[in-house]
C-alpha cells in the first residue's frame, strides 16, 4: 500500500508541474494523476499581495482541471536559489535528535542567524565509527522562513494543505533513484531552470552536494533575442527548435548561445574537478540533464565535449507505471517533471 494520497508540486517561472503517485513504498510506483500549466508571467518572483492571489488562483485552476482534482494535500519544493548549504563532516551521532541539534547549531553559526530566521534540514551522506564514537557526514540545508511562508501562503490561498517541503535538489535526486542503485560512483544532475542552473550530486539515492549557478535557460533565450533582434517569445521558440546544434543556421544561433553556455559549463567543470580532487573514489562518472533546456538540440554532444563525461537526458519516469492514455503527453519534455516526481515519491511524512 502507498501513502495517503497527496501530490508534489513544482512551481516554476514558466510552468507548474504536479504529480501524485501510489505504491511509493515499492520499486514501481503507479501514476495516480498529473497536472501541467503555465505560470502567469511575472507572478512567481513577486511578493505583491495581488500577485500572490493571482498565482494561487492559477494553481487552483490548473489542479482542478486535471486528474489531481480532489486531492487536497501537497508537498512543495523550494528553488535551490533560495537554499543555503554546507557540508558538515564528523558530526557526533548519538541519536537522530542529537544530530538534528548539532546540525542546527552548526548551520546557525555559519549563517550568523537567529533560529527564528531560518529553517534547517539535513541530508545524511554517511554514518561511521571513529573509535570510540559514531560520527556522521551531513549536508546541512537552510531556508529563510520568509521564503517558506510565501509558498505556504500561496498554496493555502489556493485551498490546499501543505504537509511538507524540501529542496528541488533533494527531490530531483530521489526522482532518479532505482536506475543505478548498485553503482559505487556518484552521479551529477544538471537542472536547467529558467533563472538558474542547479547542480546536484547524488550517491545511493542521497543528495551529497548541491549548488546553484545564476544563469539559466532564460539567459540563453535573451542572448538569442539580443543577437537577432527578436522578441523573447520568438527567441524561446528558436532555442527549443534549433538549439546549440552548429549544423543549424550555419552555426549562427549556436554562436549566440555558446558564450552563456560556456559560463555555465565552466562552473560545472569546477564542481567535477573538486570531486575528482577531494573524493576521487566516488567522483561523478555520469551527468544527467533535466529542466526546461534539457531537450535543446545539440546540448548533449556540446556538454560531452566540454565536460568529457557521459551525458544523458534524465528519465524520471523509468520506474513508474503509467497508463497508456497518458504516455504521449508525458513523453514530451519528460525530464521537466523530475522535481514533482521526486516530491511525489517522498515517504518520510
Amino acid at each position: 500500500m502507498g501513502l495517503p494520497r497527496f501530490f508534489g508540486i513544482d512551481i516554476g517561472n514558466h510552468s507548474i508541474k504536479a504529480i501524485s503517485l501510489a505504491d511509493t513504498d515499492t520499486n514501481s510506483p503507479r501514476l495516480v494523476g498529473y497536472a501541467y500549466g503555465s505560470t502567469p508571467v511575472g507572478l512567481f518572483n513577486s511578493d505583491n499581495e495581488e500577485a500572490l492571489h493571482l498565482l494561487a488562483k492559477s494553481i487552483k485552476e490548473i489542479i482542478q482541471s486535471s486528474s489531481l482534482n480532489g486531492i487536497n494535500r501537497v508537498v512543495f519544493a523550494v528553488p535551490e536559489s533560495h537554499v543555503y548549504r554546507r557540508l558538515l563532516v564528523r558530526i557526533p551521532y548519538v541519536d537522530e535528535h542529537s544530530l538534528d541539534t548539532a546540525v542546527l547549531f552548526e548551520m546557525k553559526k555559519w549563517l550568523n542567524s537567529q533560529l527564528d530566521d531560518i529553517r534547517v534540514d539535513k541530508s545524511v551522506i554517511g554514518v561511521r565509527y571513529e573509535d570510540p564514537v559514531k560520527v556522521a557526514d551531513v549536508l546541512g540545508i537552510a531556508v529563510k522562513v520568509s521564503v517558506l511562508d510565501k509558498y505556504l501562503k500561496v498554496l493555502e490561498l489556493a485551498g490546499f494543505e501543505p504537509i511538507a517541503a524540501e529542496t528541488e535538489a533533494i527531490a530531483t535526486v530521489r526522482s532518479l533513484t532505482g536506475s543505478f542503485a548498485d553503482s559505487p560512483y556518484s552521479y551529477m544532475i544538471v537542472d536547467f531552470g529558467s533563472g538558474s542552473t542547479d547542480v546536484s550530486v547524488g550517491l545511493n539515492g542521497k543528495l551529497i552536494y548541491s549548488d546553484s549557478i545564476p544563469y539559466g535557460s532564460d539567459s540563453v533565450t535573451k542572448a538569442i533575442a539580443q543577437t537577432f533582434s527578436m522578441d523573447f517569445v520568438k527567441a524561446e521558440e528558436y532555442k527549443k527548435t534549433y538549439g546549440i546544434d552548429p549544423s543549424n543556421f550555419n552555426g549562427k544561433l549556436a554562436n549566440a548561445i555558446v558564450p552563456v553556455m560556456d559560463m555555465i559549463m565552466g562552473d560545472i567543470r569546477k564542481i567535477i574537478e573538486y570531486f575528482r580532487r577531494e573524493f576521487m573514489q566516488i567522483a561523478p562518472n555520469k551527468v544527467f540533464i533535466v529542466g526546461d533546456a534539457a531537450n535543446m538540440p545539440g546540448l548533449v554532444p556540446y556538454m560531452h565535449d566540454k565536460l568529457n563525461v557521459d551525458i544523458e537526458i534524465a528519465n524520471p519516469w523509468a520506474t513508474i507505471r503509467v497508463a497508456e492514455r497518458d504516455l504521449a503527453f508525458l513523453r514530451r519534455n519528460a525530464s521537466t517533471y523530475s522535481v514533482s516526481i521526486g516530491l511525489a515519491k517522498k515517504t518520510d511524512i
